[in-house]
């Protein structure tokens, strides 16, 4: 992660929110990586994997927080490629230490 965490606004985290079919707002884990600065995902999937267990220690289930997806995405003129991707909730990110930037 080359930029520091406190380089991040609330606006831009809540820039990449997503609204599901239920009105119910997630985050992308490869976008939220994206704008950390990640330039490995494999990286950022150590960080979410402390959020679980600090989610668990909580008494809450990560099924209802950490939501495993898979998306196409274009790799080329007209190609696409199946990637795996997570399905993040608030309370998710804010497991991840982003207080700073308006999450909790």
């Amino acid at each position: 992660m080359s930029n520091n965490i406190q380089n991040l606004t609330h606006d831009t985290f809540e820039s990449i929110k997503q609204t599901n079919d239920f009105g119910n707002e997630f985050w992308y884990a490869r976008a939220l990586a994206n704008i950390l600065d990640y330039s490995d995902y494999r990286n950022f999937l150590k960080v979410i994997e402390k959020a679980k267990k600090s989610c668990q220690v909580s008494n809450n289930s990560t099924d209802d927080h950490f939501v495993d997806v898979n998306e196409m995405v274009q790799i080329g003129s007209s190609a696409e490629r199946l990637i795996q991707n997570i399905m993040l909730t608030r309370y998710a990110c804010g497991g991840m230490k982003l207080d700073n930037i308006g999450v909790k």
